[in-house]
């Protein structure tokens, strides 16, 4: 028995149509993100996937700052006294 499931972690059920992120359109090359417009045009199919590469880390390192900004709030809502 296979352990394969191409589901994503939060994904249950059928698996949705998916396709690549990187395509051309009369020789212009973009990305696709979920959420949001496609970015490009690029010269390249190479540009666009490094650019693709950039996008996702510039992503992630926005999201570590998000989350230790909430852990920072959390932890003053935790530790600071209330008023007398």
């Amino acid at each position: 028995m296979s352990n394969y499931n191409p589901n994503r972690m939060s994904e249950s059920g059928s698996v949705p149509f998916r396709s690549d992120r990187i395509f051309c359109i009369k020789d212009e090359w973009f990305f696709a993100i979920r959420r949001g417009p496609d970015h490009g045009p690029y010269a390249s199919q190479e540009e666009a996937q490094q650019a693709l590469v950039a996008f996702i880390k510039h992503q992630l390192e926005l999201e570590k700052k998000r989350k230790a900004e909430r852990n920072l709030h959390s932890s003053l809502r935790v530790t600071s006294p209330r008023p007398a």
